[in-house]
Formats: C-alpha cells, structure tokens, sequence
C-alpha cells in the first residue's frame, strides 16, 4: 500500500506491505506519475518468511511429533532446540578462518576453510555415547544445506583404543569403502541427506560416534534435525498422502478466482509463478481449500501460471492456471474514463476523455512485450496522437487518471 497515493511538489511516500507468509522473496513495483516528465518505477523486494519451506524430501519428520523423536531417534538435542547440548567439535585453530559451531532457530552452522593439506577432520562436529545396537539395521537421516556448493563427510567413528574405525557396513553409493562413512554434496537449497548402516563391528570397548568431518572448503554448512533410528521403528509411520481436486483449471479474463480441495494427511505449501496470480492461504494445514485469484488479463493472449505445491514428505504437485484473453475493442476496466477511436486503425487514432485535470494529464502507449512506445502529456478533452510507422498489432494505452484505466488499441 502507498500513502499518500496522491501529492504534490517535495513530499514522502510510505510503503507498507502485509507480512510475507511465503519462503521466498517476494516483488512489487510502484509507478509514479508526475505531470511533464515520463513516469518512474520503484521497485520493492520483500524479504521472504524466515526458515527452510516445508519441501518433499522426507515424510517421517514432518510428520511425526517432537515426542515420537524424543522417543525413537538416538541422537539427543537431535533438532538443536537446547543450544549444542549433547553435542561436541573441535576446530583446529592453524586453518585460518574457521569458526566454532553457533546455533540459531534451532539450527547449527559451522564456517570451515579448506586445510592445506587435504584431510576433513581439522574441522570435527560430533555427538558420542549413542546407544545404537550391534548387526541392526539403522537409517540415518538429516536436513543440511550451506551457503555454496560443497563437499562434505559425515560417519560413525571408535575411538582411539579401536584405531578410529569405522565400525558400521553400509551399501550407499555415497559410503565408498562399504564402511560408515560417507561423502556429500550441499547448496543453497535445504535438503533431506538418508544413509543406511548396519553396527557390524562394534566390540565392548568400542565408543560410539557419530561425526561430520568438514574441513575441505570455504563455506558455511548448516546442519538441522540429525535422525538415527532403527528401520523397524521406520515402519510405523504412515507414508504422507495429497490429491488435489483440479490440476488444470480456466478463469476469465476479468478479475476471477477458483478454488482447489487439497486432501492430505500432512502440511503443504503453494507457490506461484507468476505474480498476477496469487494463492490463499499458501501454507496449507493438511486437508484444506486454496483459493487461486487472478488479476485482470490486459493482453489479447491467454496466459498461464503455475501453482506448485509442496507436500512435506512426497514429490511436489503443480496446477496449471490458463486466463482467457482479453477480447472486443473495449476498455479492459469498467470505468469509463477515456474513448478511443477509430479501433482498430492504420495510424491515427482520437482521444476523448470525461475529464481532466487543469494541469494535463499522462498518457502512455505500450505494446504487448511492455516496451514503452509513446509517453504524451495531454492537456485537452479531445487529442489525436500517431501510432503510424509501428509493427501492427495490439497495443495498451493508460493514463493517471483515477485506477490508472488500460484501454486496448489494434494497429492495422
């Protein structure tokens, strides 16, 4: 919202805007009108919602409550609610540049640098004292991303008495000795990392260990909810589920809107492509109806947008918006301001509007790509202006009149 949207001379203007409910940046432009120079943009980027979007990836976390967790999951403090309780590291203090790990909104970063001479464990964040048992078999599954592309290690290690071995077998393409301990990629996106492990080698004085080894890179990894658990606990849950009732859906060229029945059993979250379409509510709590409202096409082309919704625990579903297209030779708002014509025509065309401001008003003449093709400062009811010598085609002409009326003009 603008206030004041109206003004004159040397003035401030403030924008404010409703809060965010989405996890991703969000924009909008401003156009200022002024009387005898050509209109000016601001554009304004409202940051997104703070934390990681509810995303496919894994259903069991999700899905399960913090007790269930705090029950079956081995790893203690395993979402970082109590600050690094439970947990341990170590930085080696001659590679430069590295930080000891800091949790924030229950989450931990650790900042590494890469050590000259290639090993990861000048860096170590861990967490001892599991109490996992011997030839069962175990998943292990975190979220983890970081702020360039990396590579990372993670494993369950002994300790020294038992040579540091690693005393877990795993069949993961990523575990390429066979043993537990594994190699990763992270980005920018938050992601769901799962491992498989069977403790085959554990002994009565093994000390058991679970640690990421990150000193092989200038960046800043995140690390969020470390699961360990028994695969026979994993079949307890029940596998998220979500329909929708619509994956393709048609809307007027007015201003219109539609609904969609979301059915599930666990959270979503929709998001549109296109900012002429917007989403109500974008977080969607299980099973719930989403409103898709659509502003007014002001082009003689249907468009499309895409709704992408995020289930938490399965693969992401989308519906396909399709708008009509604008038709007739009418003004695309019902108020009617400005005529024109003839329409359409082969170069000259007359304007006539209701009224006018003493001092003039604006009109500017765009084409469908949104270039500007004509900026004119009309000071008479009645003009004429000259579209001769451009592409025939469709073309939009508005002034700063009242809702900044579009009215749609056909080049011959």
């Amino acid at each position: 919202m603008v206030n004041p949207p109206t003004g004159t001379g040397n003035q401030p203007i403030t924008f404010t805007a409703q809060a965010n409910p989405l996890y991703v940046n969000r924009t909008a432009k401003v156009t200022v009108y002024a009387t005898g120079i050509d209109p000016q943009s601001i554009t304004v980027i409202q940051n997104a919602k703070p934390g990681i979007p509810i995303e496919s990836g894994d259903s069991i976390v999700e899905n399960w409550s913090t007790d269930a967790w705090n029950r079956f999951n081995l790893i203690k403090n395993w979402d970082f609610t109590t600050d690094l309780t439970n947990w341990g590291y170590w930085v080696d203090g001659t590679v430069a540049g590295q930080t000891e790990p800091l949790v924030s909104n229950g989450r931990v970063s650790m900042t590494t640098f890469y050590a000259i001479d290639g090993n990861t464990w000048h860096y170590q964040f861990n967490q001892s004292g599991l109490k996992a048992e011997a030839n069962v078999p175990y998943t292990l599954k975190f979220k983890s991303w970081s702020n360039m592309p990396r590579s990372n290690m993670v494993d369950f290690e002994d300790g020294p008495q038992n040579n540091y071995n690693r005393y877990g077998a795993s069949t993961d393409p990523e575990a390429f000795s066979g043993r537990s301990e594994w190699f990763y990629f992270t980005d920018m996106q938050p992601r769901w990392f799962t491992f498989h492990v069977v403790f085959d080698q554990m002994v009565p004085t093994t000390q058991q260990k679970i640690q990421w080894m990150l000193s092989t890179a200038q960046a800043t990894t995140y690390l969020d909810s470390v699961i360990l658990i028994k695969d026979a606990d994993l079949l307890l849950i029940k596998e998220a589920e979500l329909a929708l009732s619509a994956n393709q859906v048609s809307v007027g060229a007015t201003e219109a809107s539609t609904r969609i029945n979301v059915t599930s059993n666990t959270n979503s979250m929709a998001i549109s492509d296109k900012s002429w379409l917007t989403v109500n509510p974008p977080i969607v709590s299980g099973s719930q109806t989403i409103t898709l409202a659509a502003e007014a096409n002001p082009l003689n082309v249907t468009r499309t947008a895409t709704i992408t919704v995020y289930p938490a625990g399965m693969a992401s579903q989308t519906i396909t918006v399709t708008q009509e297209s604008t038709t007739g030779i009418h003004p695309i708002f019902d108020t009617q301001i400005l005529t024109i014509y003839p329409n359409p025509t082969s170069g000259k065309v007359k304007l006539v509007l209701d009224q006018i401001p003493q001092n003039g008003t604006y009109l500017t003449v765009i084409d469908v790509t949104g270039k500007t093709i004509l900026n004119q400062l009309i000071q008479n009811k009645e003009e004429w202006i000259d579209l001769s010598g451009n592409t025939p085609g469709v073309y939009f002409i508005k002034t700063n009149l009242k809702d900044f009326n579009v009215h749609k003009v056909i080049l011959k």
